[in-house]
């Protein structure tokens, strides 16, 4: 009765997403300069709400065009998505900075883990690969604010800098938390 019951329980686990890679969440937090309690602002979202860590507008990679390098975390049913996009050129140098854009989905598990999830093989790699331009932009944004803070531009290095949420003046009224468009 009992393998019955376990094999009815995986059964139907089979058909949520699975959890195919356990970060440390404090290493990673560390690597792409975020503050130790983003976890809780994450998990303070509501349902359809949505945490910016990153949005800057700057020159763009296209001659004439404003790029954006942005990172959202939107709470979902099954857990979390970040979305993020890069099209910013940032210094004058002819370094080839390409347009990024990817998604994943993960969770956060106890004590401070975070588990990427995706249904398949072909997601995994897709997902992983979304989680990697999340942190290159994250790590490449406070690099602008370093250089920012350096050359003396305070509002700059605070607008680069990947955690809107520190400051009530830029979180406006709600707080930093926008609604998600449908």
């Amino acid at each position: 009765m009992y393998r019955q019951a376990l094999e009815c329980l995986v059964d139907a686990m089979s058909d949520v997403s699975s959890v195919f890679e356990t970060l440390s969440l404090d290493r990673w937090l560390r690597q792409v300069r975020l503050p130790f309690w983003t976890p809780r602002e994450v998990r303070r979202l509501r349902l359809g709400q949505c945490l910016t860590l990153v949005d800057y507008c700057g020159p763009g990679l296209v001659q004439g065009l404003n790029g954006r390098a942005q990172v959202l975390v939107t709470r979902e049913e099954q857990g979390f998505r970040m979305e993020s996009l890069w099209t910013l050129k940032p210094c004058r140098v002819d370094a080839e900075f390409k347009p990024l854009w990817g998604e994943c989905t993960f969770g956060l598990a106890p004590p401070r883990r975070l588990q990427l999830w995706c249904d398949s093989a072909q997601e995994a790699a897709r997902a992983q690969a979304g989680f990697r331009v999340a942190s290159l932009v994250l790590r490449r944004s406070a690099w602008l604010a370093h250089l920012a803070q350096s050359q003396g531009h305070e509002h700059s290095a605070r607008l680069t800098h990947p955690a809107l949420f520190l400051s009530r003046a830029l979180r406006g009224e709600n707080g930093g938390f926008l609604p998600t468009p449908r």
